[in-house]
């Protein structure tokens, strides 16, 4: 069973289900705020609780804005996948290391770097679709 509540100015939908606690979730892209809920559980209580999170929704509905402003959902057309790039990953810019090795290619974070591990002469489109 779904319905929606209003607390302040945020749409809060509610969801009845087969949980144990009040989870409260707030979904990209647009800053979506969800309730599942026990089915026990009453409305009131339900409003008491998304009342008392409310900063922390706005919190975080302002940082889902603050992100998707940051950064641009698909890299840059004129990328070439090269060492020194930088590109744009969850809403958080990521300098390119690439490295070329005779292995299975594969892409691991570490800080504020990207590691990209290619075989020797890959293609850009390849790269591209490694990451």
């Amino acid at each position: 069973m779904e319905s929606e509540i209003t607390v302040g100015d945020v749409t809060v939908e509610v969801v009845r289900k087969k949980v144990k606690n009040l989870n409260l979730t707030v979904h990209p892209p647009h800053g979506h705020v969800r309730i599942s809920a026990p089915r026990r559980v009453s409305m009131r209580a339900i409003r008491v609780f998304a009342l008392s999170k409310l900063g922390w929704i706005e919190k975080h509905q302002a940082r889902i804005r603050e992100q998707a402003l940051q950064a641009p959902a698909e890299p840059a057309p004129d990328c070439e996948y090269l060492d020194g790039e930088t590109h744009p990953l969850w809403g958080k810019p990521y300098r390119l290391a690439v490295l070329e090795r005779d292995r299975p290619p594969s892409v691991r974070l570490n800080g504020d770097h990207m590691h990209l591990q290619v075989r020797p002469r890959t293609s850009r489109d390849n790269r591209q679709a490694v990451v």
